[in-house]
């Protein structure tokens, strides 16, 4: 069974180019796709909602044997994110020095360590033993095992 119709929901990520270097960077990378598999892609221009949070387009993508439609939506937080780098940089600072001690002092960062100790055996587990069905020695996570 092939798919025929594709819905993808795109998260914009901490950068400040927003939209249109996203589409552009995307609408490349397609045509580089198309090259590549010898297929037909045609991309629509990007509609932007009246809230100016969602803007979206269609991709269609067609070969011999199958074609597909994406309906493409991009979450957009360049505002969020030109308010944040217009603060200034102390007050940045500030913050990541703030949350990295209460995450010290609340024994946060501790609890992970503990708990990468607690699963390091499952990152080192040979693949024989894995495909043989050997049972790792399982401890309980500490993460969640303090007690109030």
């Amino acid at each position: 069974m092939r798919v025929q119709h594709r819905h993808i929901i795109y998260i914009q990520g901490y950068d400040p180019r927003g939209l249109a270097q996203y589409y552009r960077m995307f609408r490349t990378e397609l045509r580089k796709f198309s090259r590549l598999y010898q297929l037909q892609a045609t991309i629509s221009r990007p509609k932007v909602a009246a809230d100016d949070e969602i803007a979206s387009w269609t991709i269609d993508t067609k070969a011999e044997d199958w074609q597909t439609r994406t309906a493409y939506d991009f979450l957009r937080f360049e505002d969020f994110i030109q308010q944040d780098l217009a603060s200034p940089i102390w007050r940045t600072v500030f913050s990541a020095v703030w949350i990295y001690w209460r995450l010290v002092f609340a024994g946060t960062i501790a609890r992970f360590g503990k708990c990468e100790l607690a699963f390091r055996d499952l990152h080192h587990l040979p693949a024989s033993d894995a495909a043989a069905g050997s049972r790792v020695r399982r401890r309980p996570s500490p993460l969640f095992s303090r007690r109030a």
